[in-house]
C-alpha cells in the first residue's frame, strides 16, 4: 500500500484551484510490523494485462474502420506507454540496485537479471509498435506489420509479469523490510507527484470491478480520494477515454 502521503504538496498541484489547500495525510498507511505489501503493483500489472490486450483489440478494428479513431487510440496508448516506461524506469533505476546490493546470492539475482532483460527487450518491441503508430495517428489502418508487433509486445508483457511475480516477487518479500519498501515507495511518490497521480489513478480504476476499485482508492489519504473521485477520474475520461 501506500504508506506515507503522495507528497505535502497541496492538491493545486494538480491543477484543481478549487482544491487549494487541501493537502495530503501524513498517517502512514500500513500498520507497523506488517509485511512487504505488493497488492498494488499486482494491480498495477493487472490494468498492464488489460489495457495492452484491449490496444490490440482496437488496432484490428481499424482493419474495418469499426471503434475509436486512431488520433484517440493514439493519444490513449501514448498515456499507457507512458505509464510502463515509468514503472520500468522505476524498477531499473531504483528498485533492482537496492535488491542487488542485499546479496550476491545467484539464485536471488538471476530473477533480477531477467526482470531488466526483459525491459530491454520490451522497449525494443515498442519501438516497432511505435512505428507502426505513426500511421494510425493520421487515421490510417494498423498495417499488418503494427499488429504482429502489438501481439508480440503481448505475449512478451504477460510472460514479463509473469516472470515477475513468480520468481523476482519472492526476491524482494525475502531481502526487503516493509520499511525499506515504504522509503521505495516514497521515490516513486516523488518522482510521480501529484500530476502524475492524476492520470495513474484513474486509468488504474478505468474498467476495474467495484472490489478493485475500493482497493485502489483505498491506497490514498481520504481528501485525495475525493479529489480522484470527482477530479481525476472525470478529467481521465475527457482526455483518454476510448469510445466502445
Amino acid at each position: 500500500m501506500l504508506t506515507e502521503t503522495l507528497s505535502r504538496a497541496t492538491v493545486a498541484e494538480s491543477g484543481n484551484a478549487q482544491y487549494a489547500g487541501v493537502t495530503t495525510l501524513d498517517t502512514p498507511l500500513t500498520a507497523p510490523g506488517q509485511g512487504v505489501d505488493l497488492s498494488f503493483v499486482r494491480m498495477l500489472h493487472a490494468t498492464f494485462r488489460r489495457d495492452f490486450a484491449l490496444l490490440a483489440e482496437k488496432l484490428r478494428a481499424t482493419r474495418t474502420r469499426q471503434g475509436p479513431s486512431g488520433a484517440a487510440i493514439a493519444r490513449w496508448y501514448d498515456m499507457l506507454v507512458e505509464q510502463l516506461h515509468h514503472h520500468h524506469s522505476i524498477e531499473d533505476s531504483d528498485l533492482l540496485p537496492i535488491l542487488r546490493a542485499k546479496s550476491d546470492d545467484p539464485a536471488l539475482n538471476e530473477p533480477l537479471d531477467v526482470v531488466r532483460h526483459q525491459h530491454e527487450e520490451m522497449d525494443e518491441i515498442l519501438a516497432r509498435v511505435e512505428e507502426g503508430m505513426r500511421g494510425v495517428r493520421f487515421e490510417a489502418a494498423a498495417s499488418e506489420k503494427l499488429l504482429t508487433a502489438v501481439d508480440e509486445l503481448v505475449a512478451h508483457l504477460e510472460q514479463h509479469l509473469d516472470d515477475e511475480e513468480r520468481d523476482a516477487f519472492p526476491v524482494l518479500e525475502k531481502l526487503m523490510t516493509n520499511e525499506e519498501f515504504e522509503q521505495f515507495e516514497a521515490a516513486v511518490r516523488k518522482k510521480m507527484g501529484l500530476r502524475g497521480a492524476a492520470v495513474t489513478f484513474p486509468w488504474v480504476l478505468d474498467g476495474a470491478d467495484e472490489p478493485t476499485q475500493r482497493a485502489v482508492l483505498g491506497q490514498l489519504p481520504l481528501p485525495l480520494r475525493l479529489v480522484c473521485r470527482f477530479v481525476w477520474v472525470p478529467a481521465y475520461r475527457r482526455t483518454y477515454a476510448l469510445p466502445a
